[in-house]
């Protein structure tokens, strides 16, 4: 009987590590074109090894330790519920295991209450 939002992280992500230490999290959403060239660098480059944030030219901020971007159409802070991580033997068409899991680098399930 509450809204949430679940977003699945793989373990091996540096993301990982902020969502793990704070109880929030966002979801930001950019509908701009010219914002589609940014998810191309957010999917290939690790923030560990350079600010994609900057090389993005997004403009960052903290709402209850979760980020925001200023250019972001829509943001969704969660409050963390659930953490879970998604096991191999659960997914039912083994060819998805053999597609997205080759390595075995799993996913953690996060649910979060929307708070705000």
């Amino acid at each position: 009987n509450t809204n949430v939002a679940i977003a699945f992280i793989r373990q091996s992500r540096y993301t990982k590590e902020f969502l793990d230490g704070s109880d929030y999290y966002s979801l930001s959403f950019f509908d701009r074109p010219e914002y589609d060239k940014m998810y191309g660098v957010f999917g290939s480059v690790s923030g560990r090894d350079e600010d994609k944030i900057a090389k993005c030219g997004l403009t960052l901020s903290l709402e209850k330790d979760a980020p925001l971007f200023a250019e972001a159409s829509m943001t969704v802070i969660c409050r963390k519920a659930v953490r879970q991580t998604m096991e191999l033997d659960n997914i039912l068409d083994k060819g998805y295991v053999e597609k997205f899991y080759p390595t075995g680098d799993k996913h953690d399930i996060y649910i979060g209450e929307i708070f705000l």
